[in-house]
């Protein structure tokens, strides 16, 4: 059996939308492992090699040569079952799609086409006028397509779920001579999201903390969230584990800090990951972090009289490096500078340098290719 599982991201605002109805598509094919005939009332004939319908190889289920000799005589029923579908057990089932491998150059067309559900054929027939023809797939029903009934997983995983075909002779001319190569039905059914984020955000708070916050509308098998970093969203780096409230429809607030982001832009997110282990990574958040509103540099104390002591703390990652100090007047002039080694994370400007009238002035230290910079006032 052939599964195709599509698992769909996606991330709302409040916009009048109920949880019910934030729903991911998904898709499962399969082949019959079981092919067998039903009497049909009124039937001339049945239906021989049946094991040849189980897969697409050219080998064909076949009625007697000429057993439909007259016009309107058909066949018993064709039935294919256990195609061992595994749908999840949460989902909605949204149509059935049915493809049957099949040619005749005579006069065969289709009599019945009928699901089968619990093993019992259904009264929805989906078959079509025109005559079988060389040999092809040929569709009926569809992605939307529910045949007539309702259906719930569990239909669709029990072994007498299925199809039932039945031929007929259309016209007086040659009898037909029905190939029926193999059979395979396709169920489209959507499956609740496990869990509809309504909000999620991250942003710069003092002293080098950003603030993670996120909230749910509603969580299945919800195990836990992981909390992503990135400076290029390639390279990503978890910073944290946050616990998920397994099942619920109530809303949730979560929250996380991190502390010490890099400097400029970087990217946060969440991993929403199951008790099975699968896992749904959602949007990034940029963020920008600068120094200058870091409580990890500053410069003190302001103002400050002329030749008088200016103290300089400078962030962690700067210690043990080479540095630029550089004095700057009102206008953006160089007026002194100095190269020096940081060996302290607070460095002393005692006294200040000579030549400082009375104004505001710009003192930057510039390192490891960030420049810090902050206003002090001479008197």
């Amino acid at each position: 059996m052939r599964i195709l599982l599509f698992r769909l991201l996606t991330i709302l605002s409040f916009i009048g939308l109920s949880s019910q109805e934030l729903k991911a598509d998904a898709v499962q094919s399969g082949a019959p492992g079981t092919i067998s005939t039903v009497a049909l009332s009124g039937s001339v004939t049945s239906w021989s090699n049946l094991s040849n319908g189980a897969s697409s190889d050219n080998q064909y289920v076949t009625i007697p040569t000429d057993a439909l000799s007259s016009n309107g005589e058909y066949t018993d029923l064709l039935q294919f079952s256990n195609f061992g579908f595994n749908v999840d057990s949460n989902a909605t089932i949204d149509g059935i799609l049915v493809e049957i491998e099949r040619g005749d150059i005579n006069n065969a067309k289709d009599h019945r086409i009928l699901i089968v559900k619990a093993g019992v054929a259904g009264t929805t027939d989906r078959s079509v006028t025109s005559a079988w023809s060389t040999e092809s797939y040929f569709p009926y029903g569809s992605s939307t397509d529910l045949w007539g009934t309702t259906w719930t997983p569990a239909d669709i995983n029990n072994s007498g779920f299925g199809l039932a075909v039945a031929v007929k002779k259309q016209g007086n001319g040659a009898n037909p001579t029905p190939q029926l190569d193999h059979v395979r039905i396709t169920v489209y059914y959507s499956i609740p999201l496990p869990i509809t984020l309504a909000s999620f955000s991250a942003h710069c708070c003092n002293k080098g903390i950003v603030e993670i916050n996120w909230k749910t509308v509603s969580e299945i098998n919800n195990d836990y969230f992981l909390v992503e970093r990135s400076v290029d969203k390639s390279e990503i780096e978890v910073i944290g584990r946050v616990q998920g409230a397994g099942t619920t429809t109530e809303p949730r607030h979560y929250f996380f800090t991190h502390s010490r982001p890099a400097i400029g832009i970087s990217f946060y997110r969440i991993v929403q990951v199951d008790y099975d282990g699968m896992s749904e990574a959602f949007e990034w958040h940029a963020i920008k972090w600068t120094l200058e509103n870091d409580g990890s540099f500053a410069v003190f104390p302001s103002p400050v009289p002329r030749r008088g002591r200016v103290n300089v703390k400078v962030p962690d990652f700067m210690a043990d490096s080479e540095c630029f100090l550089e004095i700057h007047d009102a206008l953006g002039g160089l007026v002194w500078f100095q190269r020096a080694t940081i060996e302290s994370l607070v460095m002393a400007l005692d006294p200040l340098p000579e030549g400082l009238l009375p104004g505001r002035y710009i003192l930057s230290v510039k390192v490891k290719g960030t420049k810090l910079s902050k206003i002090i006032i001479v008197l």
